[in-house]
C-alpha cells in the first residue's frame, strides 16, 4: 500500500469523524469500532485475499482530497463523471457517509490481511484480468458489477427485482438497509476471485462490508461457508435508541 493510499484512507476516516462531530444525532450510527475488526476469522470472505493483490472498484461516489478555505476544510464527493456535488458545510459532507465509512473499514481489514490493494474508479481490462476484485456498490453505480451481473451470473441465480429491490426466495426487499454479498470466480481469470458487496442504500452497503469483516463466520450457515461460490443477503440493523447493531443474515443463493 502506497503513501498516497494511506493518505486517502486517512481522508476517508477524517471525513467520517468530522461529519459525526458536526451531526451529533447520527454519530451513533457511524462509529468505526475496534471490535469491527477483532473478529475476523479464517472463514472471513476477505481471507481469500490474504497477502494478494486486490483491486477495489468503488461505486460512483468517492472522497477526493479536501480543499482548504478561509472557513475551514471542505470535503466534497464527486461522481465518476467529474460532476462536483455541493458540500453541506465547512468540514463535513453527509451524502455518501456510509459509503466512506464502509470503504475506510474495508481498507483497515485489507491491511490486516496484508493485501496489496488499490482503489479503482475506471474499468481496466488489464486490472480486471490480473487481480482479485472487490466490488462496492450495485449495478447502477459500479460498471464492473453491472457487467458481471448481466453477462456472467446465470438466470437462476439472478436476484435483482424489476422494482430495484432484491428477491430472496418468494420475498422482495426494497428498503435501503438490505444488501448482498456475492463470491464468485473472476470471469476473466479463473485463478482470481471476486467479492461483490452492495446495498439498496448506503446503510445497506456499509452493513454488507461489516458482515464480511466481522460477522460472516458467526451468522452464515455452515453449509454456505463451506462453498466457494454464493450470494448472501443481509440487513443493516439499528436499535430503538439509534445504535447500529450487527447486521442480520437474511438468506442465500448457493
Amino acid at each position: 500500500m502506497e503513501i498516497k493510499d494511506i493518505a486517502s484512507l486517512l481522508g476517508l476516516l477524517k471525513l467520517g469523524f468530522d461529519t459525526v462531530k458536526s451531526f451529533r444525532d447520527i454519530g451513533s450510527k457511524t462509529t468505526i469500532r475496534k471490535t469491527d475488526f477483532e473478529s475476523q476469522s479464517p472463514l472471513s470472505p476477505l481471507s481469500v485475499f490474504k497477502s494478494e493483490k486486490v483491486s477495489v472498484f468503488m461505486s460512483s461516489l468517492f472522497a477526493p482530497p479536501p480543499i482548504e478555505t478561509n472557513e475551514g476544510t471542505l470535503y466534497f464527493l464527486y461522481s465518476t463523471n467529474g460532476e462536483r456535488l455541493s458540500p453541506v458545510g465547512s468540514g463535513c459532507f453527509v451524502t455518501g457517509l456510509s459509503d466512506a465509512l464502509g470503504l475506510a473499514k474495508l481498507a483497515v481489514a485489507l491491511i490486516q490481511q496484508s493485501c496489496d490493494f488499490t482503489y479503482e474508479l475506471e474499468e481496466s481490462l488489464d486490472t480486471i484480468r490480473n487481480n482479485h476484485l472487490i466490488l462496492i456498490g450495485g449495478p447502477s453505480s459500479n460498471a464492473v458489477g453491472k457487467r458481471i451481473y448481466e453477462e456472467c451470473i446465470p438466470v437462476e441465480r439472478k436476484f435483482l427485482a424489476a422494482n430495484g429491490g432484491i428477491t430472496v426466495g418468494n420475498t422482495v426487499y426494497s428498503s435501503g438497509e438490505y444488501a448482498w454479498l456475492t463470491s464468485l470466480p473472476n470471469p476473466w481469470n479463473s485463478e482470481k476471485r471476486v467479492l461483490w458487496m452492495a446495498g439498496l442504500g448506503p446503510f445497506g452497503t456499509e452493513a454488507a462490508i461489516d458482515y464480511a469483516i466481522g460477522h460472516f463466520s458467526k451468522r452464515t450457515p455452515p453449509e454456505v461457508q463451506s462453498k466457494k461460490d454464493w450470494t448472501i443477503f443481509v440487513k443493516g440493523v439499528l436499535t430503538e435508541s439509534g445504535q447500529k447493531a450487527p447486521p442480520e443474515y437474511v438468506g442465500t443463493i448457493s
